[in-house]
């Protein structure tokens, strides 16, 4: 049975007392980039909750990786830490307020602000930016059989247990946050699931632990990889 998310003993907690009254929280701010590093080095984390490649492009170091295309709220109660104020990283304003609709779902109800001028305009007043390489089905077979990468599978071990692909290590993306130790990093590591949104956040949560070696999200994941008739064990 896989581990209980962290946002059950929350919402356990919310069930007792009753959740809090969202239409009194305030209204998360429209933050300058300036204002938004502010924040940044004042404790908050920042939530990206961009799809995968414009994640990979460019996101603010040590971002978790929470795509809106994914189960953001689930994953957000999973493995965001509840008491640091949050900072989102958005498209538009509409998504803003799906990431908060979904983050107070799990009783995360500090949402500071939004990055206005979406991280071009981060990139433009001289802040640190990173990138996450992504690599496609065919790059990762050629890699796989040249053996110049460590593949993690970051779905579910019902999925692992039905297929998986041959010599890849199975480990489900919230656990990276206390795994992270276990993955081999004597080559770059890639991570990969069914279609690419676990497989970034894994990637994000890895990142935050080990930014000193190559990590690569895979494009396309094992659904991809099955179709296309590659090895699978």
């Amino acid at each position: 049975m896989p581990e209980a998310p962290d946002h059950f003993s929350r919402c356990s907690e919310m069930n007792r007392l009753g959740p809090a009254n969202t239409q009194y929280l305030e209204k998360p701010k429209a933050l300058l980039p300036k204002e938004f590093k502010e924040e940044m080095d004042a404790g908050a984390i920042v939530v990206d909750t961009r799809d995968v490649l414009p994640f990979a492009s460019a996101h603010i170091p040590n971002a978790y990786g929470l795509s809106l295309r994914g189960n953001f709220a689930t994953f957000a109660g999973w493995i965001l830490p509840p008491y640091p104020t949050i900072l989102l990283v958005a498209d538009s304003e509409n998504d803003v307020e799906i990431a908060c609709k979904g983050l107070y779902s799990v009783g995360l109800d500090r949402v500071k602000g939004y990055l206005k001028g979406g991280m071009n305009g981060f990139a433009m007043k001289g802040f640190r930016t990173s990138r996450l390489a992504s690599i496609s089905i065919e790059e990762l077979r050629e890699k796989l059989e040249k053996k110049e990468v460590t593949l993690v599978d970051t779905r579910l071990k019902s999925e692992w247990d039905t297929f998986h692909i041959l010599d890849s290590m199975h480990m489900p993306a919230p656990d990276v946050r206390a795994r992270a130790t276990e993955i081999p990093v004597n080559k770059p590591v890639a991570f990969i699931c069914n279609s690419g949104n676990r497989s970034l956040l894994a990637a994000s949560l890895f990142l935050q632990k080990r930014n000193d070696i190559e990590v690569m999200n895979v494009l396309g994941g094992t659904s991809v990889w099955n179709a296309l008739g590659y090895p699978i064990e």
